[in-house]
């Protein structure tokens, strides 16, 4: 378990000259996982370039470097801010990108919009490697589509130096003495969701009385609260600025932050947490899916996937993973979550039009709502806004 009295902002330097020495011994010997699937088995292709497209900072750069020289192809990583970003550019460049790595909203999202192909599970012998929990979930049942590659959860980080005792609930949020200082993230599903977890919800209720009722909390926490929203890089760089003092994030940014940034702890509230995996698809337009399913299958290799756990604080679906994970991140129930608490907490399912089209016009109207309020707010909030990009890139 981490503690926060033990941060090393050198720790990911270390980690990373470690990786490349175990770059070089794979590259001399090769990997194999337990089942015997190599984690490159196709000749080297120098011509080839996949464009992967997801989050920042989502591998640990020896990861992709083994990759390019066990394939011989290479790797543009391009990144987007959030989601609606990602299907914007998909849906306008759809031959731009090979793999999309994204979130289950956003696979069943891109699923409907017909802007994936399938999957030839045949050409990625290491998904034998997942564990079950996260393979055939609601939004892709016989994963035609999509294999995951991380998951976790959202939760609440906080600056221990301006919040008292052990906060456990979503309700922190709402609490009137940190007004002006919450940020809540700028995803649809995930902010309905905690206020409907935070009722004692399902996070995927179709009654339209307990969305109405998870509506009128955001509502208020919205124009009570002066609440803005963001994405992860700016919680992080205004944590570390001290300009936020509380805020929802994702539990493996939650955890970097926690090691490298003083008085920043996290928690996953007591209600339980909106559950997110994290999956591998390929675009329906990509030319390269031979390559496409040579990265997906490397990625899912036991070491490899361990080594990406180890840089980006996120849980591996990956079983065999786990013995290459570092016990600080393994044995973290943050991170790792115990059997009771994914009990209480829930992944996303796809609803009924109906339901969809209600989320849908709520938080429209949330995003009015901040809209308005951004573009009318206080000379904090602006400037706060303004100076996000300069903060962010100081905290890289």
């Amino acid at each position: 378990m981490k503690t926060t009295d033990k941060k090393n902002p050198f720790r990911r330097l270390l980690l990373l000259a470690c990786c490349q020495l175990l770059g070089l011994l794979m590259a001399a010997c090769g990997s194999k996982d337990k089942a015997g699937s190599t984690a490159g088995e196709h000749a080297p292709d120098q011509e080839t370039t996949l464009t992967v497209y997801t989050w920042g900072d989502y591998f640990a750069p020896p990861v992709l470097e083994r990759f390019t020289e066990t394939t011989g192809i290479k790797i543009d990583y391009q990144v987007f801010e959030n989601t609606a970003e990602l299907i914007g550019r998909v849906r306008s460049s759809p031959g731009k990108f090979d793999v999309i790595i994204a979130d289950d909203s956003v696979i069943a999202s891109m699923r409907d919009l017909s802007l994936l192909s399938k999957l030839d599970l045949g050409e990625i012998p290491n998904r034998a490697q997942l564990d079950e929990k996260f393979t055939g979930l609601p939004f892709d049942p016989k994963n035609e589509l999509s294999l995951p590659y991380a998951w976790g959860t959202t939760l609440i980080t906080y600056r221990t130096d301006k919040v008292d005792g052990q906060p456990d609930s979503w309700d922190l949020l709402w609490d009137e003495r940190f007004k002006g200082k919450i940020i809540i993230l700028d995803e649809g599903y995930e902010t309905l969701g905690m206020a409907l977890l935070r009722r004692g919800f399902s996070l995927n209720t179709e009654n339209p009385r307990e969305i109405e009722q998870g509506r009128n909390d955001l509502l208020e926490l919205f124009s009570r609260q002066d609440v803005r929203m963001g994405d992860y890089e700016m919680v992080r760089a205004e944590l570390k600025a001290g300009t936020c003092w509380v805020a929802m994030n994702y539990s493996g940014d939650a955890a970097l932050d926690a090691e490298n940034i003083p008085n920043v702890d996290f928690y996953v509230p007591k209600e339980g947490a909106p559950l997110w995996v994290d999956s591998f698809a390929i675009t329906r337009d990509s030319r390269k899916r031979e390559a496409a399913h040579q990265f997906i299958n490397f990625l899912l290799d036991p070491v490899q996937a361990a080594e990406n756990t180890n840089f980006t604080y996120y849980s591996t679906p990956v079983k065999g993973a786990l013995p290459h994970v570092t016990p600080e991140i393994a044995g973290d129930e943050r991170i790792f979550l115990p059997k009771e608490v994914m009990d209480r907490s829930a992944f996303y399912a796809p609803g009924k039009s109906e339901r969809n089209l209600l989320i849908n016009t709520v938080m429209t109207e949330i995003n009015k709502v901040w809209q308005a309020r951004k573009n009318t707010g206080s000379a904090e909030t602006a400037s706060a806004m303004d100076q996000n990009k300069e903060t962010v890139e100081s905290t890289k």
